[in-house]
């Protein structure tokens, strides 16, 4: 099925019980995408988001946030690619350098960073 929202945004998928349920994909007004898992109208399971900026997020989602394992991709090509939790990344980034160089970080500090 297919349901608009006023402000523009839409969702395209399965339906389950009156909510977004099973497969899906939903397009914000502000050009930002998710495609993937649904459950009782939030983002749950696997799936991909798509920022606006270029930037995307792919692996597992729990209660409409990035949850295990998963990669993110910014639009500069910094990939953190691990362990997320409540939409905090948990796990080491690989970033790049000028010349095709890469560089490496990794939290340590136990409270994750926050991805907006």
């Amino acid at each position: 099925g297919i349901f608009r929202h006023a402000e523009g945004s839409e969702y395209i998928g399965e339906f389950k019980n009156g909510y977004y349920g099973g497969q899906g994909r939903y397009i914000f007004a502000n050009g930002q995408k998710y495609s993937g898992s649904f459950e009782n109208g939030t983002f749950e399971g696997q799936g991909v988001f798509y920022y606006a900026d270029g930037s995307r997020y792919m692996g597992g989602f729990k209660n409409g946030r990035r949850n295990g394992q998963g990669v993110y991709i910014s639009s500069d090509g910094m990939k953190l690619s691990g362990e997320f939790k409540d939409d905090m990344f948990l796990g080491e980034s690989v970033l790049p350098l000028e010349q095709g160089s890469r560089g490496n970080m990794k939290n340590e500090g136990g409270s994750g960073n926050r991805l907006y």
